[in-house]
Parts: C-alpha cells; sequence; structure tokens
C-alpha cells in the first residue's frame, strides 16, 4: 500500500532482513518493547518515526555482508525509496516486507541474452515466447538422448547459458521457470550454479524434479513430480562451509551439507534446457528470470508487529534461518540478537512482549 508523504517522521525503524551464514538452523526472534514511539507509531498507522524503535531480522555470523545503518531524515515516502524494505500499516498492526532485491546479474526473459551471459549450445533452440500479462520468457529446448549417445557425464550435447568462472566460494542462483514439455526419462540439468568446492543445481530425472549434485551426479533431494506448465521459483544459496539452502516455491525445502564434488570443476552460474552435464532427456524450458548474486539476494520474511494488551512480532515458518536483532540508536553500530523465546502459531513464529516494557 501507499504511505502518506506530507508529513515528515525523523529518523524511524527499518527491518534489515539479510540472510547470511548460520552456526544454528532455528530461528530466533526478538522482543519489540514499546514506549511512546511505539504507541504513536500505532495511533497514527504509520512507520517508526522514533530512534528509539529499531529492529532487524538476519541470520546471524556473516562477516562479509554490511549492514545498511545510516539514513538521513526524510519524509516516508523518500524513505522508502532507499530502503530494503517497505513498511505497511494496517490497522494496528505493522508488516514490514521487503523490496525486490537486486541480483549482480539479472536475466529478463523479455530478451535473449547478452553480454555477461555466454551461450553454449550445440542442439535445440532458444527463443522469446509471450507467457500472458504482458509477460515474456526465454524459452530453450533439446531433443531426447539414448544413454548410448550421451551417457551420463559425457558432456556430449547441451543448450545453455552461464557466467564464466568465479572463486567465490558463496554463490545465489535463482530462477522463475516452467517445463513447457519434457519426456517422461532421461536427466536434463536446468539450474546449475556452482563454486570450486559444490555445484548444488535443479535437474530433472524421469519425470522428478531434484537437488542434485551436478558434477558428482549424484542425488540430494528429491523436490516431486514435474507437471508441465506448472511455475517453479527456486533459490539455491551455495555457502562457504560445503553446505547450501534450496528455497523452492517460498519454502526451504533443503539446508545442509553438500558432498564436496570430486573433481572440482565448478565455479559457473549455468541454466538451460540441459546444462553440462547432464541433458539426456527431452525438455522444453521457459525462463521468467534467471538471478545470480550472493546472500543478500535469497527472498526475505515479512516481518509483522501488532498490538493490543501486548505487542506480538511474527513472521511464516517458512523463512528459517534468520534472527531478529535491536539496537537503540542510528546509526548502529552495536546490533544485538535477542533471545526472547520463539512459539509457532499456526504457521507463524511469534514473540510476544508485554506493553509496557521499555522499547528497543
Amino acid at each position: 500500500m501507499k504511505m502518506r508523504s506530507a508529513e515528515p517522521y525523523g529518523p524511524f525503524t527499518r527491518a534489515i532482513l539479510r540472510p547470511v551464514e548460520m552456526s544454528n538452523r532455528a530461528c530466533v526472534h526478538a522482543k519489540l518493547r514499546e514506549n511512546s514511539c511505539l504507541t504513536e507509531t500505532l495511533k497514527r498507522g504509520y512507520a517508526y518515526h522514533n530512534t528509539h524503535c529499531i529492529t532487524r531480522c538476519v541470520p546471524p555470523q556473516k562477516q562479509v555482508c554490511q549492514p545498511w545503518e545510516c539514513w538521513p531524515t526524510e519524509s516516508v515516502a523518500e524513505h522508502m525509496k532507499k530502503m530494503s524494505i517497505l513498511a505497511t500499516a494496517v490497522g494496528l498492526g505493522l508488516a514490514l516486507t521487503p523490496k525486490a532485491q537486486a541480483f549482480i546479474q539479472y536475466l529478463d526473459g523479455s530478451s535473449l541474452p547478452g553480454a555477461v551471459w555466454l551461450p553454449f549450445s550445440n542442439e535445440g533452440s532458444t527463443v522469446v515466447v509471450d507467457i500472458g500479462g504482458g509477460n515474456f520468457a526465454l524459452e530453450m529446448d533439446s531433443p531426447f538422448h539414448t544413454l548410448a549417445a550421451d551417457p551420463h557425464k559425457s558432456g556430449n550435447f547441451y543448450n545453455e547459458y552461464y557466467i564464466d568462472f568465479s572463486g567465490d566460494l558463496e554463490k545465489v542462483g535463482a530462477t522463475r521457470f516452467r517445463l513447457a514439455g519434457f519426456t517422461p526419462t532421461g536427466a536434463e540439468n536446468i539450474l546449475s550454479p556452482s563454486t570450486p568446492q559444490i555445484s548444488p543445481g535443479i535437474i530433472l530425472v524421469n519425470g522428478e524434479y531434484w537437488v542434485w549434485s551436478m558434477i558428482n551426479d549424484a542425488p540430494i533431494f528429491d523436490l516431486g513430480p514435474a507437471v508441465t506448465n506448472e511455475w517453479h521459483k527456486v533459490y539455491i544459496w551455495i555457502r562457504p562451509d560445503y553446505s547450501a539452502r534450496v528455497i523452492w516455491d517460498g519454502v526451504t525445502v533443503f539446508d545442509g551439507a553438500v558432498a564436496p564434488d570430486v573433481p572440482n570443476l565448478g565455479g559457473y552460474m549455468e541454466f538451460g534446457s540441459g546444462t553440462y552435464w547432464e541433458t539426456d532427456a527431452g525438455t522444453k524450458v521457459d525462463f521468467d528470470w534467471v538471478g545470480w548474486g550472493d546472500a543478500s539476494d535469497l527472498p526475505r520474511p515479512t516481518l509483522s508487529i501488532a498490538s493490543g494488551a501486548s505487542v506480538v512480532l511474527s513472521w511464516s515458518t517458512n523463512d528459517a534461518g534468520f534472527v531478529l536483532q535491536c539496537t537503540t540508536n542510528l546509526p548502529a553500530t552495536n546490533w544485538i540478537n535477542v533471545t526472547n523465546a520463539v512459539s509457532v502459531v499456526g504457521t507463524r513464529y511469534t514473540v510476544t512482549n508485554a506493553s509496557s516494557e521499555f522499547a528497543k
């Protein structure tokens, strides 16, 4: 919803939802305690406007991510343009929701790839197709091959685009895609991010989607049957500690260790109708968009705040791997994790605080 911009509120709370490396997969969430800041916020239905109300939600222990700490006093409308999240007030509740992320490289399916996205193909075709609603996708196809013609890991056939080698040990590969057609047998890599350590990707194997180790040619997690023309959105976060997190249609379906590649040949970002090396299934794949980035490009949860007899913070149980942090001043140099107990109510994690406590 739109925010009114006529009244400047001064510095106000921002919720930073940055996924980072973590040693504890359990979600820990923070308390929000009320003072005149929150009271005034709820009365007026606006975004926070007092420097004492400061919260953010991040997973801990990621050293390379830099916080976005310093914001000048502005009207809400001006300030919202610069924030990584969007604050929306509804009645006596406040929801903090992220804007779309900006990948290091982002490919819109409305045109053929260029520049940094390098073609690598010896079969099939690549065209732009209308997928309705004024939207377009990059459609890539390839024919079926027998195992005799295209043994596993042979590299005989491929129809893909890729970003050239990077030695980074952290990487996020993401896409929104659908299978417009596929054969019931065979294996075909669809999204294949990799580092010099591991290569978890999305593959079609005999009509089933899998999280699959591309270079090891080994299964990691079964995602279930493929359905023609059913859209999926997937994020694969590869981490330096030989682990990965896979978010499939908004749900974290895998978060754990991945076997090291043997040999270590990764370091690329690939997508297509058969990326090197698994390419024997016949597929027609529509890519609405493809992104390559880092942990800051992962989807971020919505943090909801409601007030009644108590102040209640909540977020979806699908959003694993985040903690809520607090500080008392902006710009902040000391964000600290809050250790309040977290309960599950329905499909949401919740933290409840008495309204009489001091705000953080």
